[in-house]
């Protein structure tokens, strides 16, 4: 097992857009790719 930690700056009004898109990829790389989770802190 790994872990991969990305550095991101995102602008403030876009914090929620970010997220919702996050959470888009994440599942489909769970559903996909084989992932086995992605948190997003």
């Amino acid at each position: 097992m790994f872990a991969v930690i990305y550095k991101a700056f995102i602008i403030p009004q876009k914090e929620a857009r970010y997220q919702q898109l996050w959470r888009t990829v994440a599942d489909y790389l769970i559903q996909h790719r084989g992932a086995i989770g992605s948190c997003l802190h």
